[in-house]
C-alpha cells in the first residue's frame, strides 16, 4: 500500500489538507494522535491511530517535530534529540513601515550574530526570536503537559526575564523600535541534535520506518527532497551523510551525552566557535584501558565521539625545538601546541606509541563472511587468513560511503577497520536475511594500541612470541600473538605511513600491553603520541579522512583512491553506479603552501581571482617543513599551478603539489 499521510504539528504548521490528495495521497488525516507503529518485528506493516484505526502502509515516515522522540520510541528507538524554547515576539504596528494598501513588503531577515537576536518582517511589525537565554529543555514525555504548555500547542507561555537583556540591546541596535509595544509574544519548542544537524534515515532494525527529525522551517523543502529521493533510491542533489539517523553509537544516544550537547547547540546557534575548540559538557564519558597511563604522561584529552583521546602529551614537552616549530597565527595556535610537531617528529624518527582503541572495530563471521564482504567491498576480501585489504564500501551510485581495512583472522571471522557508526548499520542493511553472516561491533571490549616507527619491529620483537621480521611477517599481513603476557591480534598496516602494527586485545588486558610495549620502548626513544601528530603524519602520507577529504558526494578516481577498486570483476556493490558516472570535474589535490601558516579546513580555494574548490584537510609536515593543505579543486589544474586561499583578513599562497610528499616509494611501511 502507499504511504499514510498523517498531520503533525511544528514552529511552520503544515499544508492545507487538501493539498495531500491533490498530489496522489489517498487519504490525508489531519490531527491524528498515533499510538502504536504496527510491525511485523522486521518490518513496518502500517501506524494504529488512537481512535483504534489500523492505516496499512510499508512506509512510515517520522516527520513529527518534537513529538519525534515519542513516535520512535513506539519501535524501540531512542533519538538523540531535545526539544528546546526559543522565544519569539511580534510588535504592534510601526508607523514607518506602513506600505500603501496592497503593497507586499519584502524586507531581509536580520541577524546579529553578536547579540543572539534576529529579525523577521510580519509587514509594519517586526518579528524577533532571541537566542540569548539559557537552554529552556523540554523532554519528550513533558511536551503537552508542560506547566506552561496551556493551550495544548507549541506555544508556551513567555518567559519574560530571558527576553529582558535581548530587548534592551534590541533598542539599541533598533532604535526605532524603542518606543515600540511588543503585541505578540510566546515561547515556540523545537528540536535540536548534539551536533546541531537533522536526523535522516531507515530504522537499522525495521525495514520501511524513516525518520526525517530536528527540521528547521529554513530546510524543510530540501530535507523532504532528500527523504523522497532516498525512498526511491534516487541519489540526492546533496549528500546527506552529516544528518545520517546511524552516526550516532549507542554511548552518544544516551540522554546523559545527547541532552547537555543538545542544549549546548541552542546556546550557540549564534556563537562562533574554534574549529578545534573542545567540547565543555558531556565529557569523561568514555576512556580506553590506558587512560591511567595517559593521563600519568599529563594528555591533553579532546572527546572524539564520547571517546576522550590525547590530542598531545605534556610529558614530551621537552622535545620541543624552535627551529622545527613552525610560525602560526593566533587564530591556528588555539587549541594546538607545538608538542605536536616533536611528537610528529620522534615518530618519524624513533617509535611512537598511539592509542587507536576508538577506531570503529566490526567483527564479521559466519560460513557466507567472505562471499558478503566480496559484495560489499571494493578489493579482493576473499583471501588467505592473514590478509589484510583496503577497501572502500560504496552506495548503487559508485559514491564512497567509507573506506575501510579488512583483515581475515580465520578462516569465518574478518575484522573491519571503518570510520564510525554509519559503517556498522551500511553493513548491516546489507546483510542476508539468514544466519550465514553475523556482524558485531567490539569497540568498547577492545583495546588498540598502535606501535609506529622506525624502531617498531626492534621493540615489538623483543617481547612478542612471533617472528616479526619482513619476511615473517610483512606488510598487509595480520596473525594472532602474545605480546609479553597479552594475548593480541596484531596487524602489520600504519596511518602514520611507517613500519608498525596496531595489536588489539582484550579490554581487561590493555593496561598490561601499554605497559609491557612502554617499558620494551624505553630504550628506543619511544614515546606517547597524540591525534594532532597523526594528522600530519597522515597529510604528508596523502592518506585520506572519510568525512573530510572524501563523502558521498564523490568517486574513487577523483578521490584518488582508484587503486582501492578491484578490476577482475564487477560483482560488487556500486560497480554498475561507477560505470555511470559522468567524469567528474574536481578531484583531491594535494597543495604546498608558500609560507609557514596552515590553513584550517574548509576555506576555499582560488585559480585566477575565482573560487574553484574548497580546503579538506591542512597541517604542518614537521617532516617536509612545510606547510600541507589537501583540497578539491577542477582536475585540469596541474602539478606547479597556483592557488590562493583566502584565510581570515589574509590570503596564502599555494600550489598544486605531486602527492604524497613524504616516502613517495611507501618504503618506510614495508621495512
Amino acid at each position: 500500500p502507499p504511504p499514510a499521510v498523517g498531520g503533525g504539528g511544528g514552529f511552520g504548521g503544515g499544508g492545507p489538507p487538501a493539498a495531500a490528495p491533490a498530489r496522489g495521497a489517498p487519504r490525508f488525516h489531519g490531527e491524528t494522535e498515533i499510538t502504536a507503529i504496527l510491525t511485523d518485528d522486521v518490518r513496518v506493516r502500517g501506524v494504529r491511530t488512537a481512535g483504534g484505526e489500523e492505516i496499512d502502509a510499508d512506509i512510515v515516515v517520522c516527520c513529527a517535530g518534537v513529538w519525534g522522540p515519542t513516535i520512535a520510541a513506539m519501535t524501540g528507538m531512542r533519538l538523540p534529540m531535545l526539544a528546546m524554547e526559543h522565544q519569539f515576539a511580534i510588535t504592534a504596528p510601526i508607523p514607518e513601515l506602513a506600505t500603501e494598501p496592497g503593497v507586499e513588503t519584502a524586507r531581509p531577515i536580520v541577524r546579529h550574530h553578536d547579540i543572539g537576536v534576529y529579525y523577521r518582517d510580519y509587514g509594519d511589525r517586526v518579528g524577533i526570536g532571541s537566542f540569548r537565554h539559557e537552554g529552556l529543555p523540554v523532554p519528550a514525555g513533558n511536551i503537552d503537559d508542560h506547566p506552561r504548555n496551556r493551550a495544548a500547542s507549541l506555544a508556551f507561555d513567555f518567559t519574560d526575564e530571558d527576553f529582558a537583556e535581548a530587548w534592551e540591546l534590541t533598542c539599541a541596535f533598533l532604535p526605532a523600535l524603542a518606543s515600540a509595544r511588543i503585541e505578540q509574544k510566546f515561547n515556540g519548542v523545537f528540536g535540536f541534535t548534539p551536533d546541531g544537524y537533522p536526523l535522516i534515515g531507515e530504522h537499522p532494525a525495521l525495514a520501511g520506518f524513516w525518520v526525517a527529525e530536528s527540521v528547521w522551517v529554513t530546510h524543510s523543502v530540501g530535507v523532504a527532497q532528500i527523504v523522497a529521493d532516498l525512498l526511491i533510491d534516487r541519489d540526492p542533489a546533496i549528500d546527506p551523510s552529516p544528518a545520517d539517523l546511524s552516526r550516532f553509537d549507542d554511548a552518544e544516544r544516551e540522554p546523559a551525552f545527547f541532552e547537555p550537547r543538545c542544549i549546548d547547540q541552542y546556546v550557540d546557534v549564534y556563537v562562533a566557535h574554534h574549529p578545534a575548540e573542545p567540547h565543555g559538557s558531556a565529557r569523561d564519558i568514555r576512556f580506553s584501558a590506558f587512560a591511567e597511563q595517559q593521563r600519568s604522561l599529563d594528555a591533553a584529552f579532546v572527546d572524539v565521539a564520547t571517546w576522550e583521546r590525547p590530542q598531545w602529551y605534556g610529558a614530551n614537552a621537552d622535545l620541543v625545538d624552535a627551529t622545527t616549530t613552525p610560525g602560526r597565527d593566533a587564530w591556528s595556535s588555539r587549541h594546538w601546541s607545538p608538542i605536536a610537531v616533536a611528537e610528529h617528529l620522534a615518530v618519524r624518527q624513533r617509535a611512537g606509541l598511539f592509542d587507536m582503541t576508538p577506531l570503529t572495530r566490526i567483527e564479521i563471521t559466519g560460513f557466507s563472511a567472505a562471499a558478503f564482504l566480496h559484495r560489499m567491498t571494493t578489493g579482493r576480501v576473499d583471501r588467505p587468513v592473514g590478509a589484510i585489504s583496503y577497501c572502500l564500501l560504496l552506495n548503487e551510485h559508485g559514491a564512497i560511503v567509507s573506506d575501510i581495512t579488512v583483515a581475515r583472522m580465520a578462516e569465518e571471522r574478518f575484522v573491519i577497520g571503518g570510520n564510525g557508526p554509519r559503517d556498522l548499520a551500511w553493513l548491516r542493511a546489507h546483510a542476508p536475511a539468514d544466519d550465514s553472516v553475523r556482524i558485531v561491533s567490539v569497540n568498547d571490549e577492545r583495546a588498540c594500541a598502535a606501535l609506529w616507527g622506525p624502531a617498531a619491529r626492534d621493540i615489538l620483537g623483543s617481547i612478542a612470541d612471533a617472528d616479526v621480521s619482513n619476511e615473517a611477517f610483512a606488510y598487509l599481513t595480520a596473525g594472532h600473538i602474545s605480546v609479553g603476557a597479552v594475548e593480541v591480534d596484531a596487524a602489520r598496516i600504519s596511518y602514520a605511513g611507517e613500519l608498525g602494527w596496531e595489536l588489539t586485545a582484550r579490554a581487561s588486558d590493555g593496561a598490561r600491553l601499554w605497559d609491557t610495549l612502554w617499558k620494551a620502548g624505553a630504550p628506543h626513544g619511544l614515546i606517547a603520541a597524540g591525534r594532532a601528530a597523526l594528522g600530519t603524519l597522515r597529510l604528508e602520507k596523502g592518506y585520506r579522512a572519510w568525512g573530510s577529504d572524501m563523502t558521498r558526494e564523490h568517486g574513487p578516481e577523483e578521490a584518488g583512491l582508484g587503486f582501492a577498486v578491484r578490476g577482475t570483476d564487477t560483482d560488487f556493490l556500486g560497480a554498475t553506479g561507477l560505470r555511470e558516472r559522468a567524469l567528474a570535474t574536481h578531484a583531491l589535490r594535494c597543495l604546498l603552501l608558500d609560507d609557514e601558516q596552515v590553513a584550517m579546513g574548509a576555506e576555499p580555494v582560488l585559480h585566477d581571482g575565482n573560487p574553484v574548490g574548497y580546503v579538506t584537510s591542512a597541517g604542518w609536515g614537521a617532516s617536509i617543513a612545510r606547510s600541507i593543505a589537501y583540497a578539491w579543486v577542477p582536475r585540469t589544474l596541474a602539478v606547479g599551478d597556483e592557488v590562493a586561499i583566502p584565510y581570515l583578513d589574509r590570503t596564502l599562497r599555494a600550489h598544486v603539489a605531486e602527492e604524497p610528499q613524504f616516502d613517495p616509494g611507501g618504503e618506510r611501511p614495508r621495512a
